[in-house]
């Protein structure tokens, strides 16, 4: 949720300032949230996790990024970790 971490993630620890306000005019970022989960802490980690809950009232914010190319998505993937995870194509 940190355009910092973002852009460092995706543009790499050595990117110019020239690199990353490329970057960040290609892509977009706007809130969002999503229903039914929960933000859970991970015995031993400093990061959090989303749980399914069902529950309708569970709510997790975030932001939906978008303009992301297959790169971008593979440094993300990479600097989440070896996690369970299931992408899922939005229709807006």
């Amino acid at each position: 949720m940190s355009d910092i971490v973002l852009s460092r993630v995706i543009c790499g620890p050595n990117a110019t300032e020239e690199e990353k306000l490329l970057k960040q005019a290609s892509i977009q970022t706007r809130p969002a949230s999503l229903k039914q989960y929960k933000r859970s802490c991970i015995k031993n980690e400093d990061y959090p996790a989303m749980v399914y809950t069902g529950q309708p009232d569970d709510t997790v914010k975030g932001i939906l990024c978008e303009g992301l190319n297959e790169n971008d998505i593979k440094a993300l993937d990479a600097f989440e970790g070896d996690v369970i995870m299931k992408r899922t194509l939005l229709r807006c």
